[in-house]
């Protein structure tokens, strides 16, 4: 894990969280979730279970996180991404270290 005194490195953590969603990816799936949303997101076609699975993974990896690399790697899996499926990653892993959130966070 990252020590809370150290500064998570965004764009690694970011690639291998992409890369860890890119092994649930189903390109069937994809195509349907875009068409029936109808978004311009790209969409991966991971499940909301497999999404689960890795934000818990990369969490149980990184306990010592700190609140504001929890911030900046969000930041760049919600706001730097136009994959649909990452977006969904960033607010599982946001969910699970709400008790890093302050109310300055809302």
């Amino acid at each position: 894990g990252v020590a809370a005194s150290q500064t998570l490195d965004v764009p690694r953590e970011r690639a291998g969280l992409l890369r860890a969603l890119g092994v649930h990816a189903e390109p069937e799936r994809a195509r349907s979730e875009k068409a029936h949303m109808k978004s311009e997101l790209d969409f991966l076609g991971v499940g909301v279970p497999a999404i689960r699975r890795v934000a818990a993974e990369w969490s149980r990896a990184h306990r010592e996180l700190d609140p504001a690399s929890l911030r900046a790697l969000v930041e760049a899996l919600v706001v730097g991404s136009d994959v649909f499926d990452e977006r969904s990653l960033g607010i599982a892993i946001l969910a699970r270290h709400r008790r890093l959130l302050g109310r300055a966070d809302l």
